[in-house]
């Protein structure tokens, strides 16, 4: 194994700067984030930096290290950044890689980002960086659920509005019954998931480990069968009327969040590259796309399609992907207690080579 360096040693302590963090806290990482990795900064952008730390021997000890810090040059009485301003969050190992096994998309923009965006060097985190295919699996379930999320907050597509009406005028057979639920219509759900494309049959937990239950689910949204209809039937109504002041915005591109509207265009881009590629590469392709969308270029309702195409590209590379079912969490807890066990110990930060596959330890 190459010859390491103590992180003191290679002035970690005083590249970070941050007051929030403690003078034993050793920093493996920083990098400039955000728009700027992305690609779609403007001449109005911020400046956003992510970073991940080691606690101090004190704090591993007493159980009570940190998960994260923020920072920011903002004003405490804007609401939004202006130019010039630096935000800066600063996650614990630990924080990080649960971030990371979760399919956070921010812990997966920082495993993927040139070292042209790195504020520093750090023999630790390039020895993560080599078993990054470790932490990865077809089960991004945050990155697919955001892009999920953001289709269902955006999306006016034709089919969900078909989905959510078939479905009330259902409900509302069943309502002239006091009291029924769902599972009274069992059979009129399977028929209906058949010709409806945003409405399906899912089985989910009741409890951690509990027996599956049947579920029916319009546009994302999921009601176990033990519910009253009476009150799926009021919560449809009011998605379907929801859709029809999103439709009457999007006509008069009125209150449109452009910003959020490009991170959920640039989320499904990432999405299926990583699922298709197993990673991302920075700054994106399609960088002034999404640029343009963030400034209000595009009309709503041509965003909202990109949205939902994103999605079935995102689907069907799910289907795809040749990524592993799980990701390594075992690897990234040894690695956490190698390091955190170092700390304590006040010997040098390394990841130990056994971990590394090259058949020695330290």
């Amino acid at each position: 194994m190459r010859g390491k360096q103590p992180i003191e040693s290679a002035g970690f302590l005083s590249c970070f700067g941050e007051k929030e963090m403690k003078p034993d806290e050793r920093l493996i990482v920083k990098m400039k984030f955000g728009s700027h990795l992305y690609g779609t900064e403007t001449p109005q952008s911020d400046e956003d930096w992510k970073a991940v730390f080691i606690p101090s021997r004190r704090d591993i000890l007493l159980q009570r290290a940190p998960h994260v810090y923020n920072t920011s040059t903002r004003a405490p009485e804007l609401v939004k950044n202006s130019v010039g301003d630096v935000d800066t969050e600063t996650f614990s190992l630990h924080q990080f890689f649960k971030l990371l096994l979760e399919g956070q998309t921010v812990a997966l923009d920082m495993l993927f980002a040139p070292e042209r965006f790195w504020m520093n060097r750090s023999d630790v985190w390039r020895d993560i960086l080599s078993l990054s295919h470790r932490f990865l699996s077809r089960k991004c379930t945050a990155f697919v659920g955001y892009c999920q999320q953001q289709a269902a907050k955006y999306g006016i597509k034709g089919s969900r509005v078909a989905a959510v009406r078939e479905a009330i005028a259902t409900l509302e057979e069943l309502d002239r019954t006091p009291d029924v639920r769902l599972e009274a219509y069992a059979a009129g759900w399977e028929e209906l998931s058949e010709r409806c494309e945003h409405v399906n049959i899912v089985q989910i937990p009741s409890r951690k480990d509990g027996p599956l239950l049947p579920h029916l689910e319009v546009c994302n949204r999921k009601f176990a069968y033990t519910l009253k209809v009476s009150y799926v039937l009021g919560v449809l109504r009011g998605i379907f009327a929801e859709y029809g002041k999103r439709a009457l915005a999007a006509e008069k591109n009125e209150g449109v969040d452009w910003k959020a509207l490009s991170h959920a265009v640039r989320v499904t881009m990432e999405a299926e590259q990583l699922l298709l590629l197993h990673s991302i590469s920075f700054p994106l392709t399609g960088a002034d796309r999404l640029r343009r969308i963030k400034l209000g270029e595009f009309p709503y309702a041509k965003v909202a399609e990109w949205i939902e195409e994103g999605l079935e590209r995102v689907k069907k590379a799910e289907a795809q992907s040749s990524l592993p079912d799980d990701s390594d969490r075992e690897l990234a807890e040894e690695i956490t207690v190698a390091l955190y066990d170092q700390t304590v110990r006040g010997t040098k930060l390394e990841v130990p080579g056994i971990m590394l596959g090259c058949g020695c330890s330290t």
